[in-house]
């Protein structure tokens, strides 16, 4: 499995979203429950502010490897910068945006974890 070696830059973001199952009674009631063995939706959003050309075109060029005519979108290790183990994640958007110097960019992606063996 690859690993995703780049650091984000300091203004990144969690998402947290748990998944429920609910039931509604008439009077107002409702009654929840998780919603199956990993309820907790992750999400970050990451920035990589000022990235040289060739680190640019080796973080585009990771995500892209990625993509597989067999497998779909593969998924990958990273360490978010706030933790000390990997956790799996897929990335499946990205944006690179040329600055007014040619030779840096910034690229903004959503890592979103997935829960597999």
């Amino acid at each position: 499995m690859a690993a995703f070696a780049w650091a984000e830059s300091s203004s990144s973001a969690l998402e947290e979203a748990p998944r429920l199952v609910a039931t509604r009674f008439g009077d107002g009631y409702e009654k929840s429950a998780p919603d199956g063995l990993n309820p907790l939706k992750q999400a970050w959003s990451l920035q990589f502010r000022k990235v040289s050309r060739s680190a640019g075109d080796d973080i585009v060029a990771f995500f892209r490897a990625r993509l597989s005519a067999i497998n779909g979108l593969e998924y990958f290790e990273w360490t978010p910068m706030w933790q000390t183990t990997p956790v799996k994640v897929a990335c499946r958007n990205w944006t690179r945006t040329q600055l007014d110097d040619w030779d840096e960019s910034d690229i903004a992606a959503r890592f979103e974890r997935v829960n597999r063996p």
